[in-house]
């Protein structure tokens, strides 16, 4: 009987190795570097975090209406000169540009939208269990320690298989060339598992500047924030597109993350798109 993964199982070192990260995502759906992000340079970031969450141009930041807490959005491709020059620094990372390139393949955005995130209200979970019904590869950093009660990120290993059943599923059962994401039979799709029958979340708990790399069709959770704590993260999201308003049988986000696409993947697609 195999025995579960647990979080040592997808712990990679903190040398940013490519071929490292991407076969413990490749296996477990994520990967974790304990404390990647030294103390000087966690600062920087965390001052500018503070200073994001109060940002109002709305030329380049969305203001989210967050339950948990307070979050935005930013368009990393929209950023002025000069302005949050430590998060776009961090977020072109050349460790995270190998790993996507060598997991997502082309085209992929590197991490095109930045999230900050400020969870401190108790009542509230942070994520419910669940793989996210577009598929993109995340980087989440750890602005503070992350215990027990900070509410923290978990995935359930290797369950992206089943999320990308339920996804095909739609287009089996229907027969379906292509599935445009106004079609109520996505915005339906179960991408849930409240009973915990896909597996069992491991939560990955890590010191300041712990960076976790994940594949969305990994099953993911956070619960809420115990009493008196809270939880601080920058989240980047990459993959081939901003937006879809279709997904065609055999595409690039059909394949989602089970196949890295090389640049002829990438032009027969464009052609078949055009067809």
């Amino acid at each position: 009987m195999n025995a579960k993964p647990t979080l040592a199982d997808f712990t990679v070192s903190t040398a940013f190795d490519a071929g490292e990260v991407v076969a413990a995502l490749q296996r477990y759906g994520a990967a974790v570097m304990p404390g990647l992000v030294p103390r000087a340079a966690l600062e920087g970031l965390r001052r500018e975090f503070r200073e994001v969450l109060e940002e109002r141009d709305e030329s380049f930041v969305y203001v989210i209406d967050y339950a948990a807490g307070k979050a935005v959005s930013i368009m990393r491709s929209k950023l002025p000169p000069g302005r949050y020059a430590r998060l776009a620094e961090f977020f072109g990372h050349p460790g995270m540009r190998a790993v996507a390139d060598r997991y997502v393949g082309h085209p992929c955005l590197l991490n095109y939208e930045i999230y900050a995130t400020h969870e401190f209200k108790p009542e509230v979970d942070v994520a419910p269990t669940h793989f996210d019904k577009l598929w993109t590869l995340k980087f989440m950093l750890y602005l503070d320690d992350v215990r027990d009660g900070n509410a923290p990120f978990g995935v359930v290993p290797g369950s992206g298989t089943v999320a990308r059943q339920r996804f095909r599923d739609i287009f089996a059962k229907a027969n379906l060339r292509t599935l445009a994401m106004s079609d109520e039979r996505y915005q339906a799709m179960d991408n849930s598992d409240p009973d915990g029958n896909v597996g069992e979340v491991v939560d990955i708990v890590g010191p300041a500047g712990t960076l976790i790399a994940f594949d969305t069709d990994t099953f993911h959770h956070a619960a809420s924030v115990a009493p008196g704590m809270e939880r601080m993260i920058l989240r980047g999201h990459s993959g081939p597109s901003v937006t879809y308003e279709r997904v065609r049988k055999g595409s690039r986000q059909w394949w989602r993350g089970e196949k890295r696409y090389s640049r002829l993947d990438a032009l027969m697609d464009r052609i078949a798109e055009k067809i």
